[in-house]
């Protein structure tokens, strides 16, 4: 029998391996000053143009810097360009796009322009400035970390992708990498959306999130050598929803969760191979049955996880022992060493059965 599994008192059930869920990073009051905008981010998109048939390019070009070309402006002549916008409005090629490749070469514009005004289909890459979205970048007090962030000028609440860095009091360091949901300027770095996140016990976290909880489908995974891991749901930082616990010692648990304890239906498999499937209540076992490795059927029930009745399988007969109480199992007739355990059974004749 795997330890633990005849008592309340066990311990995988009572710790729950809470220590191990990502906390909330501190608040932390951030300058109100942007420290740096750079230039404009920028987007790369495939642009596919037809010109088997003899249609001209349709745009005016130029080399720009030996290694693109510069779209200065797309005519209304029927050409090619035209053509593509009027298929692709959501990929609309506009005045100053580059074209940066030309059906695989890239880095040289004379032959790239040379391959434009052939008569042939033209497989482009285009980029696009977005004029809009800068990057944003701030420093927190005495040195507590930094945040940076692509943001949307135009779209104050907008969802940001960038990045932060914290060190704690105590040394700790943390690292967020993914997207955020806040001001830019005056608040503190929000995870919203997809992100990966550090702890600075060396765990990691990655997966869905909101309002700066882990909120969604995501996974944790222990600091190494650890191979602790769960991957499922999670509401505000807690598992919640079906999951998949892994612990260190080599136990596992599939099923449901509640504000982070196992809760209805779920099986626990321990690391000698013994399972247990059933109704879990706040974290303890409230029925369901033992299969161990050896063979034996175990069905028992709890309450506020005591163990109050049991009825074991018998493998020889093919058929289950009388059910068994909580007085029964703790009666001291049973339990002194030599007692003779009388059985209520009785066989086909009458005779009582052990």
């Amino acid at each position: 029998m795997a330890p633990g599994a005849d008592s309340p008192e066990d311990p995988m059930e009572q710790q729950q391996h809470e220590q191990g869920d990502p906390e909330v990073p501190p608040m932390m009051q951030p300058l109100d000053t942007v420290l740096h905008c750079p230039e404009a981010a920028q987007v790369e998109y495939q642009v596919i143009l037809d010109k088997t048939d003899g249609t001209c390019l349709g745009a005016d070009v130029c080399f720009y810097d030996g290694k693109s070309l510069l779209i200065e402006g797309v005519r209304n002549d029927g050409g090619a360009f035209k053509k593509w916008n009027l298929s692709n409005p959501e990929k609309f090629v506009n005045r100053c796009d580059r074209i940066i490749e030309v059906n695989g070469l890239r880095n040289d514009s004379l032959r790239m322009l040379e391959e434009c005004n052939k008569r042939q289909l033209l497989k482009l890459v285009v980029v696009r400035a977005l004029q809009d979205v800068h990057t944003v970048a701030r420093d927190f007090p005495d040195g507590q970390g930094r945040f940076e962030a692509l943001h949307n000028a135009n779209l104050e609440k907008s969802l940001m992708t960038g990045h932060f860095e914290n060190t704690t009091s105590s040394g700790g360091h943390t690292r967020y990498e993914g997207s955020f949901l806040n001001h830019p300027h005056s608040q503190q770095p929000t995870p919203s959306g997809e992100g990966v996140r550090t702890n600075p016990d060396g765990s990691v976290y990655a997966g869905q999130w909101k309002d700066g909880f882990p909120h969604g489908h995501g996974e944790w995974k222990a600091p190494e050598p650890s191979c602790e891991c769960y991957l499922g749901d999670w509401a505000r930082g807690k598992k919640h929803g079906f999951g998949q616990l892994k612990f260190e010692n080599g136990d596992m648990y599939e099923g449901d969760f509640a504000n982070g304890k196992f809760q209805d239906r779920g099986k626990y498999t321990y690391a000698n191979g013994d399972e247990f499937m059933g109704i879990w209540e706040n974290g303890l076992k409230s029925q369901g049955t033992f299969y161990f490795k050896d063979g034996r059927v175990s069905t028992r029930k709890w309450k506020n996880g005591a163990l109050i009745s049991c009825q074991d399988f018998d493998s020889r007969r093919k058929s289950y022992q009388p059910t068994i109480n909580k007085s029964q199992v703790h009666d001291p007739a049973r339990n002194t060493y030599g007692a003779r355990t009388m059985s209520t059974m009785l066989s086909p004749r009458g005779i009582q059965v052990d």
